[in-house]
């Protein structure tokens, strides 16, 4: 990929070039989700003999989003079947353990290896919070109202974002030290935003990964008009997962963070 870059950084072409990643952008299509869809919200696919997922004091989780991992385009070193699904605690916070985001407190992350088990294997209605709960103030779920939006995705790649913890180390130059028009040029171009699948991550306030975390964005949920989606003011959603675990499918240690202006 050759990218366009501002004058400014034609000395570090070559560390951006290398940056560039693929990843899966998200967006929503027309059409009624079925269990088996990528979608935001709605009721999840959950085969029966699986145990639902459940917050720290024991509620169950709501479905944030699910992606039919078949049906997208293909991405190196993802899994390239199988339903990923996404679920948040009804609640304050949207489940984000401020100190511990890995914990899995108010969030979890499920993997299911087959996508199409037949009805009579799925749990017809899985435990949800009840509606009489729902609060369209965003106190409790970051949506507008009952979202249920099928995804479809287009495979595209970019360089690295200049929000992520590991621009420094991998360009060699401080976006601090640059000219700010400069800063703007590249984030115009080459911004992290929207939903995606990989690839490089959009924060309104700083990448929460610690100095040296290697943790590679599985999966972004932006604000969104089309969604009915927010994230506190224009916020979004990340969720980041360790290479290894990746590898292994492993995604209870998943990082869940999420923050607005």
């Amino acid at each position: 990929m050759t990218l366009t870059l501002p004058p400014a950084l034609e000395p570090y072409r070559a560390q951006l070039e290398a940056t560039v990643k693929a990843f899966v952008a998200l967006e929503k299509t027309d059409g009624e989700p079925s269990l088996r869809d990528s979608k935001v919200g709605g009721t999840p696919y959950w085969p029966m003999s699986v145990e639902y997922p459940k917050s720290s004091s024991g509620k169950p989780l709501y479905l944030l989003a699910q992606l039919n991992l078949g049906a997208l385009p293909k991405l190196e070193g993802f899994p390239q079947t199988g339903m990923l699904q996404f679920f948040i605690e009804w609640a304050s916070g949207y489940g984000q353990d401020y100190d511990d985001p890995t914990s899995g407190k108010g969030h979890r992350v499920v993997y299911h290896a087959r996508a199409d088990l037949p009805d009579s294997q799925l749990e017809a209605k899985p435990p949800q919070p009840p509606p009489k709960d729902f609060d369209e103030s965003f106190e409790f779920l970051p949506f507008e109202k009952r979202t249920h939006a099928r995804l479809g995705g287009t495979l595209s790649a970019a360089p690295i974002s200049l929000e992520d913890a590991s621009w420094v180390a991998r360009v060699g130059i401080s976006p601090y030290d640059l000219d700010e028009k400069i800063v703007e040029a590249y984030r115009k171009r080459y911004r992290g935003n929207g939903h995606k699948l990989g690839g490089y991550p959009e924060f309104v306030q700083e990448d929460p990964r610690a100095d040296g975390d290697d943790s590679l964005l599985l999966f972004q949920l932006d604000s969104d008009d089309a969604l009915h989606l927010m994230w506190g003011d224009l916020g979004v959603a990340n969720f980041f997962i360790k290479p290894q675990d990746l590898e292994r499918l492993d995604f209870s240690r998943v990082l869940y963070h999420w923050d607005c202006s």
